[in-house]
C-alpha cells in the first residue's frame, strides 16, 4: 500500500479527510475556552456525555427517517425529555430545518467543525449548537459557534450569510430555551486568536 504524505500546504479539506484538522473542540479545550468541568467525576461525565451524544442522534435521525418513519422507533427514557423539548421547539418557533450534524472547513483558518443545526427562523439563516443540560454555559458557546459561523460563510460563500448564532438548551424536565449567542467582530477576534494560539501550541510540540 502506497504511504501517504500529508505536506504542510496540503489543503485543509484533505487534510480533515485524515483527522489532521484540529477540530473547534480542541481548539477551545486547548486555549481555555472550553468549560471546566474538572471537578466532577468521570463517570458523571461520561454518563452525560453520552446522554448528550444520543440525544444528537436522535435528532439527526428524526430530521433524517421524516416523522412518520421515526414513528416506529423507541426514544430511550433518558433522551425522551429532551428530544419532547426540541419537537416542542420545533412546533412552537416555527424553525425550518435544514441540516443536521454537518462538517465545515475554513481553509483559511485551518481547522474543522460539526453544527448541530442549520435552518431558517423568520427567514434568516440560523446556526443551532444543542446542550442537552439544566445549566448551560453560554461564553464557550459563544466561539464555537462563532468559529461554525466563520467556516461555514467562508465555505458555502454562495450562500445568504448566518443571521445569528443560538444555544438551544434542553432540559431534563422537557422544558427548552433559546439564547441567542454573540459572534460579531469582538467575538471573531478572541475565536480567531484562539486558532492561531493553537496552532503555535501544537508546533511547539513538534
Amino acid at each position: 500500500m502506497a504511504k501517504i504524505v500529508v505536506q504542510p500546504d496540503t489543503p485543509a479539506h484533505v487534510l480533515a479527510a485524515f483527522g489532521r484538522l484540529p477540530r473547534v473542540s480542541d481548539i477551545l479545550s486547548a486555549t481555555g475556552l472550553a468549560p471546566d468541568y474538572s471537578r466532577i467525576p468521570r463517570h458523571v461525565l461520561t454518563h452525560a456525555a453520552e446522554r448528550g451524544t444520543a440525544l444528537h442522534a436522535t435528532v439527526n435521525l428524526y430530521h433524517t427517517l421524516g416523522e412518520d418513519e421515526f414513528s416506529n422507533y423507541d426514544v430511550h427514557p433518558e433522551v425522551a425529555p429532551g428530544f419532547g423539548g426540541y419537537k416542542n421547539f420545533l412546533a412552537e418557533s416555527g424553525f425550518a430545518f435544514e441540516r443536521s450534524e454537518f462538517e465545515v472547513i475554513s481553509e483559511r483558518w485551518h481547522f474543522c467543525g460539526h453544527p448541530d443545526l442549520l435552518g431558517r427562523l423568520n427567514g434568516g439563516l440560523m446556526l443551532i449548537d444543542l446542550k442537552y443540560m439544566d445549566t448551560v454555559h453560554l461564553w464557550p458557546a459563544t466561539y464555537q459557534l462563532t468559529l461554525y459561523k466563520l467556516a461555514f460563510e467562508e465555505q458555502e460563500w454562495e450562500n445568504p450569510p448566518i443571521q445569528a448564532c443560538y444555544v438551544l438548551q434542553l432540559k431534563h424536565d422537557g422544558a427548552y430555551r433559546l439564547h441567542m449567542v454573540p459572534t460579531g467582530p469582538a467575538e471573531q477576534q478572541v475565536a480567531q486568536a484562539a486558532v492561531i494560539v493553537h496552532r503555535a501550541i501544537e508546533e511547539g510540540r513538534r
